[in-house]
């Protein structure tokens, strides 16, 4: 590969069937360097321009790498270098990696690299020992809430983030500025040297939360929301969310009837593919999020047609970027209204699920999938970070369970002992009922904890024949025992 090549190449999955297994392979070349030929086994690839800023171009190729009826390792060369991809068999199972809460709230990429990305290295190693298909990364894959202090004109202006204080508009200026951040932050990110083989090798399919944006982005107030500083911000967290996390241009549709996307004008990113039984889905739980709903109708009508779509398949992977089954924390979500200096942490509350105020979503979220289960006798697994605990629960209807598998961060550092225990404690006291719908957080076997308060990333085992498994990766505990998830 030429060395003027300043970040990738990064590969996003695009789909697959019997043949072939198509990614998306996404490189950063200086401006005005023409983008080197590429080719697999199968076909040449021509370059795809995506946007330019800060003096660098990024450009995509569409890859379609052989299938054959085993596992195999399949090439793909851009310029003079190549990289090697484990492609599954054709009646072969999946083996995926789950990562979330890439990052910290402040002083993110001021961390010594080999101190921030510790878990990275740990999963390159178990790459290497044996070989995942996929890489699902769950949701703030990027801290950004320095936006706020990085951009010259929202630090002179804005106070705690709100956009009262910054007036009604916002100038071209400040608008470049915003977009040069999130760019050049995912340059950053993206080219630190223990995540590059990894992005390189493993193919991801990646749904955002709210840090990628800024902290509590949808659980805010509507008016700061639908100011002119927060729509900027979000806009420019948007436009670079779309390239460096899908592979796709700034602005625009959908580009292929074979992406994956709920939404062909993608005003959500609600995503979806098949892999033999097996379904991969990831709604969009923050592009149309506001304190009353975390998906709008347009959203949960594309989310209902991707069920749909995914019918006859055994095992369920839903990625839900906030955990769908996890300890109801409702009544303290009320009771922050009252407290004094205590309504700051509500917005982290908002954010849950189990909210009071998506009581109702929640509700027809988990009987969707329960209906789901029924219809295709289908075993459902959700995977999801954001709350920096690992974490096992289930849901049961009395014929059927939902599986949830919590792992979080791989990056950001857990929070006290003390706090997990409370939630251990609490959650073996609290096993709520809603509509006939019964939660409870178990055990995660090995470590004999409900909360895990270590920085760990999972592991998710889909065998063609035998049941589904898990496994969490730890800092400190190392590995727990296998998760049947029957």
């Amino acid at each position: 590969m030429p060395t003027e090549r300043r970040l990738g190449p990064v590969l996003f999955f695009r789909g697959a069937d019997k043949a072939e297994w198509h990614v998306r392979a996404l490189i950063g070349l200086d401006d005005g360097i023409d983008p080197p030929a590429a080719a697999t086994d199968l076909q040449e690839a021509q370059a795809r321009r995506l946007d330019s800023r800060l003096g660098i171009t990024i450009w995509t190729y569409d890859l379609v790498l052989p299938r054959g009826p085993s596992d195999h390792e399949a090439t793909y060369r851009i310029g003079g270098a190549s990289w090697i991809v484990a492609v599954p068999g054709q009646d072969s199972g999946l083996h995926l990696a789950f990562t979330a809460c890439n990052g910290s709230e402040s002083g993110d990429l001021d961390t010594p690299e080999a101190d921030r990305n510790r878990l990275w290295d740990r999963l390159q190693d178990a790459h290497r020992v044996t070989s995942f298909h996929l890489l699902l990364q769950g949701g703030d894959q990027l801290y950004a809430d320095t936006v706020w202090q990085k951009v010259p004109e929202l630090a002179r202006r804005i106070r705690k983030q709100k956009p009262d204080t910054l007036g009604p508009h916002v100038t071209q200026e400040t608008i470049a500025d915003i977009q040069d951040y999130y760019f050049d932050r995912y340059l950053q990110l993206w080219s630190q040297k223990e995540l590059a083989p990894l992005l390189a090798s493993i193919p991801s399919l990646m749904m955002w939360d709210d840090h990628d944006i800024f902290d509590g982005w949808g659980s805010h107030p509507s008016a700061w929301q639908a100011s002119e500083p927060y729509k900027s911000v979000y806009e420019g967290a948007r436009r670079a969310f779309r390239i460096f996390q899908l592979g796709l241009p700034p602005e625009g549709g959908n580009d292929s009837q074979s992406d994956g996307f709920f939404s062909r004008s993608l005003s959500h990113f609600g995503w979806v593919f098949r892999v033999g039984d097996t379904g991969l889905l990831a709604p969009d739980l923050r592009s149309t999020r506001t304190k009353q709903q975390v998906m709008s109708p347009a959203a949960w009508q594309g989310f209902e047609a991707a069920l749909d779509h995914l019918d006859g398949c055994r095992n369920l992977v839903l990625l839900s970027s906030v955990p769908l089954i996890n300890l109801d924390l409702s009544m303290l979500e009320r009771l922050m209204v009252w407290i004094p200096q205590q309504q700051d942490y509500q917005d982290d509350l908002r954010d849950q699920w189990q909210s009071f105020a998506h009581r109702r979503e929640w509700t027809r979220m988990m009987s969707q999938l329960f209906v789901y289960a029924k219809r295709n006798d289908a075993r459902i697994l959700v995977t999801s970070g954001e709350i920096h605990l690992g974490a096992f629960g289930r849901a049961s209807n009395g014929k059927h369970l939902i599986h949830q598998l919590i792992s979080s961060g791989i990056v950001h550092p857990p929070p006290p002992k003390a706090f997990a225990s409370a939630l251990s404690l609490l959650s073996r006291i609290l096993k709520p009922s809603t509509r006939g719908i019964r939660t409870h957080m178990q055990v995660i076997p090995g470590f004999g904890r409900r909360y895990l308060a270590e920085r760990n990333w999972l592991e998710l085992d889909l065998p063609s024949q035998a049941g589904p498994r898990a496994r969490w990766h730890a800092e400190d505990s190392g590995i727990s025992a296998w998760v049947e998830l029957k």
